[in-house]
């Protein structure tokens, strides 16, 4: 069975770098943030390398209130003796005004230093665990609706 992981996801002190574009002119910045969050994977999390969806509300520095549906987790590899892995996917924040911020995570093609990394704790539920992600967050541009800057900074 692939889905070794049940439902719940938490997003843990995850450094990103996000990209703002100004309503006025076209110009990237990039700003470092990071997000704590929680979410479900309904279908579980396969550490077999098979597409797992998620979603994850939470805060986000540079960000504020943040929830999104369009995630997507795809383990890399997967160590049993230690309930830990590599990682990559992507996700869709959006933010209280509807502003989207389209991502990959750990995604070295798409400009992150490493793979992510995760690591399994056994909930207080029995036969489920929290699956904790910690990964370089980069943003897909064109699909993106950025954010307009009032004070140059997001």
């Amino acid at each position: 069975m692939s889905k070794v992981f049940a439902s719940k996801i938490t997003l843990s002190l995850v450094l990103a770098t996000a990209i703002g574009v100004a309503s006025s002119s076209v110009h990237a910045q990039v700003v470092p943030f990071k997000v704590d969050g929680g979410g479900t994977a309904p279908m579980g999390v396969s550490v077999a390398g098979i597409d797992s969806p998620h979603n994850a509300t939470g805060n986000g520095t540079q960000l504020g209130a943040y929830t999104g549906n369009e995630g997507v987790f795809n383990s890399l590899s997967f160590d049993p003796m230690t309930a830990s892995g590599t990682f990559e996917g992507s996700f869709v924040f959006v933010a209280a005004n509807g502003d989207r911020l389209a991502c990959t995570y750990g995604d070295t093609d798409n400009g992150a230093a490493d793979d992510g990394f995760y690591y399994a704790v056994p909930s207080a539920e029995p036969g489920l665990f929290n699956i904790v992600f910690c990964a370089e967050f980069n943003p897909i541009l064109d699909e993106c609706t950025g954010r307009a800057e009032l004070d140059g900074n997001l």
